[in-house]
Parts: structure tokens; sequence; C-alpha cells
């Protein structure tokens, strides 16, 4: 499936033709399908949140990582990889199986993790607000 994608993208095909060994079209593949195919490989439908993390190449540790996210009730569905071309860096894109992250991205931040991007729900907003309301309160006793 892989290869395919990279064949139809580096020809700009919108139909991949398919052949045997000897030359003689089998079949052909529409890139639609292929499109349909990477995004129930890579899971794009079930329900989850995404973290990007950027670390040097020396300091990424697959293990640690997932005892990270793991130590917040959740657990990694899809973990990619790549260079950011800017900085050289490693970026890590994680795909956790909950919807609420802010606890994730906190421990992150607190083991000096760079999350570079994050998209998921949050519940900042609420606790920023709880915790106002009983600073409010405190002080006024």
């Amino acid at each position: 499936m892989l290869k395919a994608v990279s064949l139809a993208v580096a020809s700009h095909l919108s139909i991949l033709p398919v052949v045997d060994n000897g030359g003689k079209l089998t079949g052909i593949i529409e890139t639609s399908h292929l499109l349909q195919d990477i995004a129930d490989f890579m899971q794009i439908n079930e329900p989850g949140a995404l973290v990007v993390l950027e670390v040097d190449q020396q300091q990424y540790s697959f293990s640690e990582i997932c005892r990270l996210v793991e130590s917040n009730d959740a657990q990694i569905t899809q973990l990619n990889t790549s260079r950011d071309p800017e900085t050289g860096k490693m970026l890590i894109t994680l795909k956790v199986n909950k919807l609420e992250i802010s606890d994730i991205v906190a421990t992150f931040q607190r083991y000096e993790y760079n999350v570079k991007h994050y998209f998921g729900e949050e519940l900042y907003t609420n606790e920023l607000k709880s915790n106002y309301e009983n600073l409010m309160s405190y002080l006024n006793v």
C-alpha cells in the first residue's frame, strides 16, 4: 500500500496501473481507494487526540514516552516520527485513545519535552476558573 502511494504521488497519478511480472495490465487502483486504506491503517476515524513532541534524536526514548502516556491512564494508538527540516530535531506524533489531554500535555512539559502541537479537548479553562474562584473565596475570608 505504501509503495503504491509513493508511486502515485511521484508520478502525479489519479489511477495507478497494476501489472504482473510480464508487464500485462491486471487491474487499476484509484488513489482515492489508497487514501481510504491509509485512513483505515492510521485509524483516523477512531476517537483520540494528537500530541506532537519535538526532541533531539539522542533524547528519543519510546519506552519513556509510553510510560508517561500510560501514567495518565491512556495508551498510544499511533506513533509516527519525522525530522523537522528547520531545526533538524525529531518530531514525534502520538495519537492517544483519550480526548481530554491536558494531563498528558502537562506531564510531557513537566519532564521537559517540547510539546510543539496538540489537538484534543482540554479542561485547563475549567480548572483555571475553579482555581480562581477558590482563591477569591479564600481572599474574602
